[in-house]
């Protein structure tokens, strides 16, 4: 039985993982995870294998929990190659983590398949794979949340607030067209890399991961696949 731990960009995710299945996801703001765990699946796990896009306090939190309770911890960077993926990056460890595993949990789910793995958090991030499983690099972007803030804070004469969007239109006031344009950013962005894809040859199956990802599919045209469980069956590949 394993604890994998999931710290993004502004929250904690974690579940366990026992004989190919996992338990409930749960999320949480800090690194104390007995209230969600009893002592009998406490004193069953195994180890710890946790994937953190920075080293901040909860993550820390998480680690004297762990070391408080004699679990061995594993904390997973990216490689040069692993589970038939290859990193193109020059330096494979500069690859976030977060992106290294979510492209092995879509590799593990769709086998020998050319993908696009897009990841709507605090930021948008989406990578290429080949069928051969060489990640043919990717793009970052703010995600929508973040492009609507940055707009909102720091544009003096841009005032209004989030809306949600319920079909793709043209904004009639401020607030509309911010939040409708970072939809249409982070859209585009998806078929711009399909576009990419296909002129190379490839056509790749589209798989959604992330906390935006169910509001991103509403609206996006393209077939496409949501997991939000991406990243652990990737982490799974550690286990």
């Amino acid at each position: 039985m394993k604890l994998l731990v999931d710290a993004g960009n502004t929250r904690i995710k974690y579940t366990i993982f026992q004989t190919g299945k996992f338990s409930t996801i749960h999320t949480v703001s800090t690194g104390n995870l007995t209230p969600e765990l009893s002592a009998d699946v406490i004193a069953k796990i195994t180890g710890c294998l946790i994937a953190s896009v920075k080293q901040s306090d909860a993550i820390l939190a998480v680690i004297d929990w762990c070391e408080k309770h004699n679990i061995p911890i594993q904390q997973l960077h990216s490689t040069e190659h692993h589970k038939g993926l290859i990193n193109s990056y020059p330096e494979p460890r500069t690859l976030g983590v977060d992106r290294w595993l979510a492209m092995l949990g879509a590799m593990k789910l769709f086998p020998s398949t050319s993908l696009m793995v897009v990841d709507a958090g605090t930021a948008t991030t989406l990578d290429c794979i080949s069928q051969q499983g060489k990640h043919l690099g990717g793009w970052i972007i703010p995600g929508i949340a973040l492009q609507m803030s940055t707009l909102f804070d720091k544009a003096e004469k841009i005032h209004g607030e989030p809306v949600a969007i319920n079909n793709i239109a043209l904004g009639n006031n401020t607030s509309m067209a911010v939040s409708q344009g970072a939809l249409i950013v982070t859209l585009g962005l998806i078929e711009q890399g399909v576009k990419l894809c296909a002129e190379q040859g490839l056509k790749p199956h589209v798989i959604l991961t992330g906390g935006n990802a169910d509001y991103v599919s509403q609206h996006l045209a393209l077939e496409h696949h949501v997991d939000p469980a991406l990243i652990f069956h990737g982490m799974s590949q550690y286990c």
